[in-house]
């Protein structure tokens, strides 16, 4: 039986048998979809077991068609573990529809063959306006995501299209790649 947990924030650890601590969890209820009114019998669900478990962007409220919680099954926003094989830069989906819960967010999944790479990520419009930063001078691992919801920066849904996923990265040689990905946010 697991203990009852808090909804406002606490933590939890899972400990092996002989009291060494596998995994813990420091959680709030800021890691909920700013898209949900009322967090109340709403779970957070973690997104993937390969990321690290205290990352607030591998955390994701529960799906609406799930009934908000999935005690015993998998989780309702759970991702595969993508291989990207000759691509370093791989967005899942490419289509979102955000607060639907079905695909209502793009994992944008990366993959090199260093690691220290610094990375820039905004979304961009077809204006060429920026309308979400989602990493300004983050260092990066081999490997790892980030997560866009269809929202702007101000925190409204970002408005049906296309959209550029535009990802500068730069190490300390100076040398800088730039990669450009396509997302789309539609509606049901």
């Amino acid at each position: 039986n697991l203990p009852s947990l808090p909804d406002d924030e606490g933590s939890i650890a899972l400990v092996g048998k002989t009291g060494m601590v596998i995994d813990s969890f420091l959680y709030s209820k800021n890691l909920h979809s700013t898209f949900i009114k009322d967090d109340e019998g709403v779970s957070l669900e973690r997104i993937s077991f390969s990321q690290k478990t205290n990352d607030p962007a591998n955390w994701k409220s529960a799906s609406s068609q799930s009934g908000f919680a999935t005690p015993g099954f998998i989780n309702s926003n759970a991702r595969p573990i993508e291989f990207l094989l000759d691509e370093k830069i791989k967005i899942d989906p490419e289509v979102i529809i955000p607060n639907s819960g079905q695909q209502d967010f793009a994992k944008i999944n990366y993959a090199f063959d260093q690691n220290n790479f610094i990375a820039n990520i905004k979304i961009v419009d077809q204006q060429g306006r920026i309308i979400k930063t989602i990493a300004n001078n983050e260092t990066l691992g081999y490997s790892g995501f980030f997560r866009w919801d269809g929202n702007t920066d101000n925190g409204t849904k970002a408005r049906i299209g296309y959209y550029i996923v535009w990802i500068d990265l730069f190490d300390d040689t100076g040398s800088v790649n730039t990669f450009r990905k396509r997302v789309v946010v539609a509606e049901q």
